[in-house]
């Protein structure tokens, strides 16, 4: 196993930083890195790997010079542009950060001394969200998807971390490949990265005092959001693809529910009448209805309103329908009735979710089906 590599020591750390236009906040992240350095007593390094266009990529050009980082033309390929980060840095140290992020002047001090301290493949820091609670970002918070950014706060080692926040021994990371550049958008190309290091026998450890502030602003819209969810299903199904030991059963899902309906429609279609069409549509506007009515009957949450649950849905929604979209993309079938297990508390917190959902979603096929059949036949 390639966990009985003997890494050498530290010396020094290459923060590796993919950007693509989100100027202002690239250069609040770069302004506390600048803070962190000047507290860290070792070689450090930045490598912005750009592939912005025009007026932004001239003003990122103009950010290195003032900040002391290095400018390199990025791929538009997530993965591909964080491995020449890797590539082209200095030090056995790399940390990555995501550039709508602001560093804690003690990040390069903690990050540092967990791989001088310990033989670990990599440390995920911290990661506090900061900023405005929108509809939106509420409704994010109640999908659970923001749980994986939340579970170095109670573990001591995990099998993979989000690249927000998170260092590795160059040696470890190079080992296993880097990021597999078929994740050539940001969503699982982390989580691949993390479960390749457990199975080659690395461990990832956990230092909640290496902090990043994660802005929330990059959340905050709901079809910034919305296509993020898309992304992040798409990617599912690539991860059951490469680790179906890390995959379950999951059914029925919001998509097998509308492609039943609607083979059940065009089937039904040259007897009824076009209105059947209509079915898997007037399902889903049903889920969203009774859902958001369930939600706040049940929670009694004065802080989340009809939108809230309703945007809840429609992003749970979006990421079942990306998992189908990558299981058409990516060939693999089994993603169509199956989901990744990110971590093991995920089915707990899940649970009483699924329960909800699946209820929601039968109540509302059955008032979708009663109601056409009452339509069609007066």
């Amino acid at each position: 196993m390639l966990s009985t590599m003997t890494f050498q020591p530290p010396n020094g750390i290459s923060i590796v930083i993919p950007c693509a236009g989100r100027v202002t906040l690239l250069e609040n992240l770069l302004v506390s890195i600048q803070s962190a350095r000047s507290l860290f007593p070792h070689r450090a390094e930045i490598l912005l790997l750009d592939n912005s266009k025009g007026i932004e990529r001239e003003q990122i050009i103009k950010l290195a010079r003032n900040y002391n980082a290095q400018f390199i033309e990025g791929s538009a390929n997530i993965s591909v542009k964080r491995n020449q980060g890797v590539n082209l840095s200095k030090y056995n140290v790399i940390l990555f950060l995501d550039s709508d992020c602001i560093a804690d002047p003690q990040i390069l001090i903690e990050h540092y001394n967990t791989h001088v301290f310990s033989e670990t493949a990599g440390c995920l820091g911290d990661l506090i969200f900061v900023g405005q609670d929108t509809s939106t970002w509420k409704s994010v918070e109640r999908t659970g998807v923001l749980e994986c950014f939340h579970v170095q706060e109670t573990q001591q080692s995990v099998q993979w971390g989000p690249t927000a926040n998170i260092s590795f021994r160059k040696e470890a990371f190079l080992a296993v490949g880097g990021f597999d550049p078929s994740f050539s958008t940001p969503g699982g190309e982390d989580v691949d990265l993390g479960f390749r290091l457990d199975k080659a026998g690395f461990s990832i450890c956990c230092n909640q005092k290496a902090i990043a502030f994660h802005a929330k602003d990059t959340w905050s819209t709901f079809w910034q959001v919305f296509e993020r969810f898309l992304r992040y299903g798409s990617a599912d199904a690539l991860l059951i693809k490469k680790h179906p030991e890390h995959s379950l059963y999951d059914f029925p899902m919001v998509s097998q529910y509308c492609v039943m309906l609607l083979i059940f429609s065009l089937l039904w279609l040259p007897l009824k009448g076009i209105v059947n069409i209509l079915l898997p549509l007037i399902w889903i506007l049903l889920s969203i209805v009774l859902h958001t009515i369930l939600g706040l009957w049940l929670e009694k949450d004065e802080g989340a309103s009809w939108r809230i649950h309703a945007e809840q849905l429609v992003l749970l929604t979006a990421l079942d329908f990306g998992r189908l979209i990558g299981a058409i993309k990516h060939r693999e079938p089994r993603a169509t009735y199956e989901r990744i297990v990110f971590f093991e508390q995920q089915l707990s917190i899940d649970w009483s979710g699924v329960n909800r959902s699946s209820l929601v979603f039968l109540l509302a096929l059955f008032i979708d089906l009663l109601a056409i059949s009452i339509l069609v036949s007066i």
